[in-house]
């Protein structure tokens, strides 16, 4: 009986064909080499700053990045389809909210304070549509938070949260607290750059912030804050997919 072993690797594969002698059963068997050898070829990785990176894990990569900008459009012209149905916005097209002038931080901070206009409520909750915050989809959430309890993300996170309990939302949090300036300066840094995740929003701050922010603008008597609009557009900006 003749058998052929393979030994696969990421550039290469090696064989061997072996001549069994099974003869007097598996105690007296005798196995001959006939033939071996390997087949190398190009290994699918390509070289980085970071060192070698396999190419398929790039591909992922970008399919998952595309996958982010595809469901980011798909909501955001729900988000607009629902502003237009409730009168904030007087259109639904891809530029309705761009509204210059209108620093939807500043509003998001303001709406505690004043009864914002209808366009001024659909950008300052666009802007947390837009950016809605970070959810693991990790299935074993437990798990996954032991693995990861020392990794530097995950101390970011904690930090954040700490930082958050002194401030009414995550807006105020990152317009108030000097911690987000830039070192030595004025400006006001409020996305992660360069991993760097103190900036990091969590999804479930964010779904507070917008309950925060319609109970708000109820107290204020704004006509447009109303349970029906409240709902439709909490399932259209924090709807996630089953993973």
């Amino acid at each position: 009986m003749r058998v052929l072993g393979l030994d696969v690797g990421i550039a290469s594969i090696g064989w061997a064909l072996i001549e069994i002698d099974d003869i007097g059963g598996e105690e007296g068997a005798r196995g001959e080499i006939l033939a071996a050898g390997v087949w190398k070829f190009d290994s699918p990785e390509e070289k980085t700053q970071n060192g070698s990176r396999l190419k398929s894990e790039i591909r992922r990569n970008f399919r998952g990045q595309r996958r982010v900008l595809r469901r980011r459009r798909q909501r955001m012209n729900e988000i607009r389809r629902v502003f237009a149905r409730h009168e904030l916005l007087p259109r639904d097209d891809r530029d309705a909210l761009k509204q210059p002038g209108l620093d939807p931080w500043k509003l998001r901070t303001e709406a505690f304070e004043r009864a914002l206009r209808p366009v001024e409520f659909a950008v300052a909750l666009g802007h947390i549509a837009r950016h809605r915050g970070f959810k693991s989809n990790a299935k074993d959430v437990k798990s996954a938070q032991a693995a990861n309890a020392n990794s530097a993300m995950s101390k970011a996170f904690a930090a954040t949260k700490d930082k958050l309990a002194r401030f009414r939302t995550p807006a105020h949090m990152l317009c108030a607290d000097e911690s987000f300036l830039v070192s030595g300066t004025s400006v006001r840094r409020l996305r992660n750059r360069d991993g760097d995740h103190s900036r990091t929003q969590l999804r479930e701050d964010l779904l507070s912030e917008a309950a925060a922010l319609f109970r708000a603008q109820a107290g204020l008597r704004a006509d447009h804050a109303t349970t029906a609009f409240e709902d439709e557009f909490t399932k259209a900006a924090f709807f996630q997919r089953p993973s």
